[in-house]
């Protein structure tokens, strides 16, 4: 999933924010004293890359490449949080350390190991049973473009090597199919996995047109898909592995699509995909009668995003059983 993994370890964090286990306000300096951050950076500073954490794996653009080489290599968690430099708290700084940290702080506050909070809080409940942790001896090979060629990269089983894996917990080190990514986003992004403040936080206020990209807890929040109207997922991407999942809530549906090949280190198969895709099912097509469906751009740039932040009685009689029965299996 390369870093679409960042949105399920929003999730997590967001889960046990609501069960007051480890609340977003927490600083992470409490939790993992000897990360190289600013003491004052707390969980939603790390969650939103404003906790001015740097990172380990591309602060020195040696180190992908070295892991690639050498698979076997296991980078601690600890080392790529510590062994970092760190800006100004609050300022934009994409982080993969910074989500790494935040897996860390979550089995400190939770005496539970990271991959274990992944599989009981959001793999099992949602049924997500093809999303896990390598090795996956039916994932497919990753593949790098080479002049004309896609050529095989790094190891089979992993995306694309358990060296890179070790060195991106909570960032980019999951698997998954477009099946089980569809799903997610639509609880995810679709406001039925979080309660209502939480969502609005996830979600993000609408931005005029134009305005590019905000990220906000482990999501992207885009205008530069299909018109003004507005998209929310992730996308990730690294040498042969690219990945796209994105809400519309204008249209009302979930779009993912994974490749195992990428041409090059700007280009990705899968948003490409994923954006024919959404021009492809935005279309004013008649319906039976002869009348042009709604198109997104039409139909206007929802506020909050997805009516479920509205819910009826019996939703949010569900979200509350749901949390409650999660808050339960931590503080037992």
């Amino acid at each position: 999933l390369a870093s679409v993994t960042k949105s399920f370890t929003a999730a997590v964090a967001l889960l046990l924010d609501a069960c007051g286990v480890m609340p977003l306000g927490t600083t992470a300096a409490s939790l993992v004293p000897s990360a190289s951050i600013d003491p004052s950076a707390t969980i939603e500073d790390l969650l939103r890359h404003r906790s001015g954490i740097g990172d380990w794996l591309n602060d020195k653009p040696w180190r992908f490449d070295w892991l690639v080489k050498h698979p076997s290599m296991a980078v601690s968690p600890l080392t790529v949080v510590k062994s970092v430099d760190h800006t100004v708290r609050g300022e934009y700084n994409y982080s993969n350390s910074g989500f790494t940290l935040v897996t860390i702080a979550a089995e400190r506050a939770t005496g539970r190991p990271w991959k274990e909070l992944v599989r009981t809080l959001l793999l099992q409940p949602l049924g997500l049973t093809q999303t896990g942790y390598g090795p996956v001896a039916t994932a497919a090979r990753s593949h790098w473009g080479v002049g004309r060629q896609l050529l095989p990269r790094g190891s089979a089983g992993w995306g694309p090597t358990r060296s890179v894996a070790s060195a991106l917990r909570g960032a980019g080190d999951l698997f998954s199919t477009p099946r089980d990514l569809a799903r997610f986003g639509e609880l995810f992004w679709g406001s039925r996995l979080i309660d209502r403040d939480g969502s609005l936080l996830l979600n993000g206020a609408a931005q005029p047109n134009g305005s590019g990209l905000l990220y906000t807890l482990g999501t992207q929040v885009r205008r530069d898909w299909d018109g003004p109207i507005r998209v929310y997922g992730h996308t990730g991407g690294f040498s042969g592995t690219t990945t796209a999942v994105e809400r519309v809530p204008a249209l009302g549906i979930t779009i993912a699509a994974v490749s195992n090949g990428s041409p090059n280190a700007y280009e990705s198969y899968a948003v490409s995909l994923a954006r024919a895709l959404l021009a492809a099912l935005d279309r004013p097509a008649a319906d039976p009668y002869g009348v042009p469906r709604p198109t997104a751009v039409s139909m206007g740039d929802p506020e909050p995003p997805d009516p479920p932040l509205v819910r009826s009685e019996e939703h949010t009689s569900e979200l509350q059983s749901r949390q409650y029965l999660v808050c339960r299996l931590l503080l037992e």
